[in-house]
């Protein structure tokens, strides 16, 4: 062999020895971390993972890489996440909540899965028991689920004057059923009233707590000087809030539209755009102070037009699921839907199963309507929270609210979507055209 070529055969091969050793060493596992909530929120969580990640020898960058799917919120996206980790074939998933575990068992039955729970881990299907998981799911449970009564309690002695309180569930949190039924038991027994308000994104959650305060959950309760302005869709005599309508006295006073008492109307208008529906569904929140009223006020109605009701009370996701099989079971062919700030926050689940089944559908907010609802009948809202605005600004100026009455809403809007009209079938009588506002 000659000696340039000898000489070029060993460069070749001493080049290819570290090539060699790279193909050789050991690729890094991938951990995939899920959760619903957001990044920001979830910063000391991740820390103390990496912690308890680097007391087994894995350190993010030197032996391990950590890749992160949040959902921020928007419960829609976290299977496809889950499908995405599994597509990146990571070792190992860690989900930071029941409802993310759920997605990632649901996406793999091979890759292991850590999860970190509230509830009983058991209860809500992902293991099938604590001491002997099986499968590929395994995790940590603090059962704070069960605390949620002693929560309850210790707000109670904070606020003994207190006797309204409003609980905040995720929409879609495996849990939420044990939570609300733990809470309402607790309530129950100390005589308080119970508010329940589901979330699924960002915005829903300014929407409840809009929506608590508007319902004054615990502003009377917590002040007995600073003027309180209220807007409320229940009578505020029947609720406590004030002393009559006339006369508020004590710092409080506001706006009422009284919407749970328009439900005959509605029922009226519904029927002339339904002229041959017979029996109509009505959705109510049976844990509002005025669904009692607003439900004897739409009976007498149905009794005067020759209707029959089927009135189903709800107040979680599932009980929403359930009424709409039950109105198609027994035959409904029209539905109303009650007032309270849970059917509002879930008008688009209402809307979207009321055009599922084909049922002509009145509401109480011209919202649902433009989400694609049939009909709404009501007080002008936003009306109602310019009169708001105002006596705010009146007392601002040094007027006390016990010396301005209760303002009682007068600006009503009939609203009709005559393109869910048309895809329903229905024809719009031009009388009710000419009425309708928009």
């Amino acid at each position: 062999m000659r000696r340039r070529e000898f000489i070029t055969l060993l460069s070749g091969a001493a080049a290819a020895w570290p090539l060699a050793a790279r193909a050789q060493r050991p690729t890094m596992p991938i951990v995939g971390v899920l959760d619903i909530s957001s990044s920001e929120a979830n910063a000391d969580r991740v820390a103390r993972f990496r912690k308890g990640l680097s007391e087994t020898g894995y350190v993010e960058g030197r032996n391990l890489a950590i890749e992160f799917r949040w959902a921020n919120n928007e419960l829609d996206r976290v299977p496809e996440l889950a499908a995405d980790l599994v597509r990146r074939r990571v070792a190992v998933i860690a989900a930071f909540a029941a409802g993310s575990a759920l997605a990632a068992k649901g996406a793999t039955a091979t890759i292991p899965i850590v999860f970190f729970a509230g509830g009983d881990p058991v209860q809500v299907g992902l293991v099938a028991t604590l001491n002997h998981p099986g499968g590929n799911v395994t995790g940590i449970s603090i059962l704070s689920i069960e605390m949620t009564a002693k929560r309850l309690e210790l707000l109670h002695e904070l606020l003994p004057t207190a006797s309204r309180f409003g609980l905040l569930v995720r929409r879609g949190n495996p849990n939420s059923e044990f939570v609300i039924n733990e809470a309402q038991v607790a309530a129950s027994a100390m005589g308080k009233h119970l508010e329940i308000l589901y979330v699924g994104n960002n915005s829903e959650i300014d929407t409840a707590f809009a929506s608590f305060v508007q319902n004054r959950v615990v502003a009377k309760a917590a002040t007995t000087t600073i003027p309180i302005v209220f807007v409320t869709g229940t009578d505020p005599v029947q609720e406590g809030l004030v002393a009559s309508l006339n006369r508020p006295g004590g710092n409080i006073t506001g706006v009422s539209f009284l919407s749970g008492l328009l439900g005959a109307k509605r029922l009226e208008l519904l029927r002339q755009l339904v002229p041959k529906a017979t029996t109509i569904g009505v959705l109510v929140n049976p844990n509002l102070p005025d669904t009692e009223p607003e439900r004897r006020d739409v009976q007498a109605a149905a009794l005067a037009l020759g209707l029959q009701l089927i009135i189903l009370d709800v107040s979680s996701d599932r009980d929403i699921e359930r009424a709409f099989a039950t109105f198609v079971q027994r035959g409904a062919s029209a539905l109303q839907v009650g007032t309270g700030a849970f059917l509002f926050s879930n008008r688009e689940r209402i809307v979207a199963l009321a055009a599922r089944h084909s049922l002509p559908t009145g509401y109480n907010d011209r919202d649902s309507v433009v989400a694609g609802g049939l009909m709404s009948y009501a007080t002008s809202i936003p009306d109602a929270y310019r009169q708001a605005g105002i006596y705010t600004g009146r007392i601002l100026k040094s007027e006390k609210p016990a010396d301005l009455p209760v303002v009682q809403a007068t600006k009503f809007e009939f609203v009709i979507n005559l393109k869910t009209a048309k895809v329903l079938g229905l024809a719009v009588p031009p009388t009710l055209l000419a009425r309708a506002d928009r």
